[in-house]
């Protein structure tokens, strides 16, 4: 009881003073495996026509484990735009795939 209405005093206090309300929910090991599976994106850009999202996700899989990619499609004419987002498991596999594809061409385009 006298927890429930500490945790009330401060998640007041928070919005009060306009900050973002942590998620108190998660505690010890539970907040540490939340913070520790962050993905990072990374924006890739001058992308071939011809290459769609699977084809973006085996090239880039060489640089570390790849969660999703996605390339966005023209809401009008249905084409693929020439740029995309490859979404990395860790940093040091996104910071990875940027030493290994940075102005590399691809299909005679250099991303």
């Amino acid at each position: 009881m006298r927890e429930t209405r500490e945790r009330e005093n401060r998640e007041r206090e928070t919005r009060e003073r306009g900050e973002k309300r942590e998620d108190v929910s998660l505690r010890g090991w539970q907040a540490y495996r939340k913070e520790k599976k962050s993905k990072v994106s990374v924006y890739v850009n001058n992308l071939p026509a011809t290459l769609d999202k699977f084809g973006l996700r085996g090239i880039f899989s060489e640089a570390g484990k790849v969660v999703d990619t996605y390339i966005p499609v023209g809401r009008r004419r249905g084409y693929r735009h020439r740029y995309g987002f490859v979404r990395y498991a860790s940093n040091y596999a996104a910071e990875r795939s940027l030493q290994l594809f940075n102005n590399k061409v691809i299909r005679g385009h250099k991303i």
